[in-house]
């Protein structure tokens, strides 16, 4: 790492240039491109509505998970965050339910899907 830098700027003093700034491509579900988009690594992207593709198959993937009586969760907004895999963060509505719950599932990076956490309803008056 050292000596990237170091010839990166004897580089640049021998062009009489600056040395290049280095870019970070942040790539979300709702952005391929990544273009505009503020994603920095290990922070949350913006929420996106109606959930993301890849938000919605992770649901689906472990709908069987969720805590509680969700009964068909629908996705409806989520967002994401790149750490060691992808953590999606997606706001769901559950059948016979007023009050969306959010839940948390990380997709490792071997592709299989694990559900950290899952709120539940405020309770009806």
């Amino acid at each position: 790492m050292m000596a990237s830098v170091m010839v990166t700027v004897l580089f640049a003093l021998a062009h009489g240039t600056s040395p290049p700034r280095r870019q970070f491509l942040s790539i979300s579900p709702g952005n391929p491109s990544g273009e505009g988009n503020d994603l920095v690594p290990g922070g949350w992207s913006k929420w996106v509505s109606p959930a993301s593709k890849e938000a919605t198959a992770a649901l689906a993937a472990t709908s069987e998970q969720i805590d509680g009586d969700c009964k068909e969760p629908s996705a409806i907004q989520s967002r994401t965050q790149v750490v060691a895999g992808i953590n999606f963060e997606i706001q769901i509505s559950c059948k016979g339910e007023s009050a969306p719950r959010t839940i948390r599932i990380w997709r490792k990076l071997d592709g299989t899907y694990e559900t950290k956490g899952c709120t539940q309803p405020a309770s009806e008056s």
